[in-house]
């Protein structure tokens, strides 16, 4: 299994270089849902390797590129589209860089 850095610190450097446009909104939106799904939803890892902040970003994060992507886009591009070319708002991802 490829490893993953869960912490604080990486999750802000992820946002940033988003933000910059070093790696796509949807290689953001993965890695959260990575950690939503490989951490958040595990009772067996405690403590929970990022803040409760943190972690509420990268929730958020997750939560909200499904729902922009649903909400942006009818099924039929959703089926075609190439997600790496998707962009959420940037002033999202100002607000979540400066949550962290």
């Amino acid at each position: 299994m490829e490893q993953y850095e869960f912490t604080d610190e990486y999750v802000r450097r992820m946002i940033e270089r988003t933000i910059r446009n070093e790696q796509t909104h949807n290689q953001l939106a993965e890695w959260c849902c990575r950690y939503v799904r490989e951490v958040e939803h595990n009772d067996y890892i405690e403590p929970k390797p990022l803040s409760e902040h943190v972690a509420e970003v990268v929730n958020d994060i997750d939560t909200q590129w499904e729902l922009y992507l649903v909400n942006t886009f009818d099924v039929s591009e959703l089926a075609t589209l190439d997600l790496q070319t998707v962009q959420m708002p940037e002033e999202w991802l100002v607000n979540w860089y400066k949550k962290c």
